[in-house]
């Protein structure tokens, strides 16, 4: 899904619901993609029963770029060589990511899923990743320096790595207990005005510089959601 339709959604719904109803494993690996008589070779990054997303090279993208244009999908993984090798369906977003590539969102045709080798796959990886998306609402990668305090401490320098309506990554230097209540506040920027939240922590994870916490937000008032949504809008738009 790419920042226009991202947008799109934000200013159609505004609880920002989250469309995608199953689960995606990312998880790299090989794949041509066939578009009337053009192939062209990428790699998967996430794969669902529901669909996928390709990256590909630039010169190789033109044939794909449109919306709603049929394309089947195979692995080239010698795993999957068999009559059920190419699953149908069609382009759904496309957008240029670092030059010279492009990413394209596809939707799998639900006929052609059952006997696929996307269902043999997905079989052959650990069982949760078959259920449903739980995330309800949609999130936007960020990156929002903050300052943050918990358990009444001394306030400490974060950054905020993904936002929703709901809820946020806070990724930091030390741990967090889960369950623990949080004061986060960011400094007006010239693009986005100052959020001020108070949530709690339910998941902890370690990130690449130290700890990356998942925080769902307490009962927000009507401004706090105002602010919210003009934040999400910003982080969308081209820089």
């Amino acid at each position: 899904m790419d920042n226009k339709e991202l947008l799109d959604i934000l200013h159609r719904d505004q609880e920002f619901r989250e469309r995608r109803a199953s689960l995606r494993t990312q998880w790299q690996f090989p794949v041509e993609l066939y578009s009337g008589q053009h192939r062209v070779s990428g790699r998967a990054l996430d794969l669902s029963l529901m669909g996928a997303r390709v990256r590909c090279a630039d010169s190789e993208a033109s044939s794909l770029l449109r919306a709603g244009a049929p394309v089947r999908l195979r692995s080239v993984d010698r795993v999957y060589k068999s009559r059920e090798a190419l699953v149908s369906g069609w382009v759904c977003w496309s957008h240029r990511q670092d030059p010279p590539e492009w990413e394209i969102g596809l939707e799998f045709a639900p006929d052609d899923i059952e006997d696929s080798w996307v269902v043999t796959t997905l079989r052959g990886l650990p069982g949760s990743l078959l259920q449903e998306q739980k995330r309800k609402l949609l999130r936007v990668s960020c990156r929002i320096p903050v300052e943050y305090m918990a358990r009444e401490k001394t306030p400490q320098e974060g950054v905020l790595s993904n936002l929703s309506i709901g809820g946020t990554q806070l990724d930091c230097r030390e741990k967090i207990a889960s369950g623990s209540r949080v004061a986060i506040a960011s400094a007006p920027q010239e693009d986005r005005e100052r959020l001020s939240l108070i949530g709690m922590v339910v998941r902890v994870g370690r990130g690449t510089e130290g700890y990356c916490h998942g925080i769902i937000f307490g009962e927000l008032s009507v401004g706090q959601r105002r602010t919210l949504r003009r934040a999400l809008r910003s982080c969308l738009k081209p820089s």
